[in-house]
């Protein structure tokens, strides 16, 4: 059985819906979803044969984290470390979901090894909790998976993809940042990979993201010159564009942070999505083969 905090979340979700009946969502403790600082104990390990812990939980919204950065730290790091320290003395496999945030983003591509230097609160956090494992933690007993940004190539559910294609004929009424840059990959790619992972306890720092590095720029252009090739010009996109530097709320952020996959890729095997592709094959059929 595998043990999961963030169940309810984007992610964990996605996750669970492979193989519910692996997973273990609640904590017998507060009959609550399991949390960060949640506590185990041997009897529980052994009844329900507890092999993995995914660890997905946490305060991950960027606004509330500026809001409230001593509490967040508390969740994302102090709590977290005290869980770790319980599943470690009990010899679960850890699987700590991280994130691309950890890298300065001054690069671009970052390899698996490459050393981390977040410039920001949230990727900090990411950080100290790789950190902690790579210096204590045995390591054949935990995984580290850094993420990119995640999208959802059903429109009906809100990300990346269905934010680019809500526009289609309109004007965005806010500005579209230009200079940041990642590889986003798709949801199910990565909750098949995570429990790849996590239901083989496959120990070591892997990077999961897509084929194309791009901005929201590149997205609405690539989607606008799709529709004018196709000679479906009442639906292009009209937007303003500007660099992250000149909103309040993104200046902090890193500007490519982007992924390299191919170790990876090679040690465990996953197919890399194209964002740009999956939007065209879902205009292709939303508005030519109609």
């Amino acid at each position: 059985m595998i043990i999961v905090t963030g169940g309810n979340g984007f992610i964990g979700k996605k996750v669970i819906s492979i193989d519910p009946e692996k997973f273990i969502t609640l904590d017998p403790k507060t009959k609550l979803n399991f949390r960060n600082g949640f506590e185990l104990d041997k009897k529980f390990v052994e009844k329900f044969q507890i092999k993995s812990a995914l660890l997905l939980g946490g305060i991950t919204r960027f606004p509330l984290i500026r809001e409230n950065p001593d509490k967040a730290f508390d969740v994302n790091v102090n709590q977290l470390l005290k869980t770790i320290n319980n599943l470690s003395q009990l010899n679960v496999h850890i699987v700590f979901i991280s994130s691309e945030s950890v890298f300065s983003g001054t690069s671009k591509k970052y390899k698996e090894y490459d050393n981390p230097k977040p410039i920001f609160l949230y990727g900090y956090m990411k950080y100290i909790i790789e950190k902690y494992l790579n210096d204590n933690i045995n390591k054949n007993k935990f995984s580290i998976i850094r993420t990119t940004k995640v999208y959802d190539k059903n429109p009906i559910n809100k990300s990346l993809f269905k934010d680019s294609i809500s526009y289609l004929g309109e004007k965005i009424p806010y500005k579209i940042i230009s200079n940041i840059y990642t590889n986003p990959i798709e949801i199910k790619t990565l909750s098949s990979f995570i429990y790849k992972i996590t239901n083989n306890k496959i120990p070591g720092t892997f990077h999961i993201g897509g084929s194309d590095i791009v901005s929201r720029k590149d997205i609405i252009l690539k989607i606008n010159s799709f529709l004018i090739k196709n000679k479906l010009s009442k639906y292009l996109i009209k937007a303003e564009f500007t660099s992250s530097k000149n909103i309040e709320s993104f200046k902090y952020l890193p500007e490519n942070t982007s992924l390299d996959c191919t170790l990876s890729k090679k040690k465990i095997g996953f197919y890399q999505d194209s964002i740009l592709k999956d939007l065209e094959d879902f205009l292709y059929k939303k508005l030519v083969n109609r």
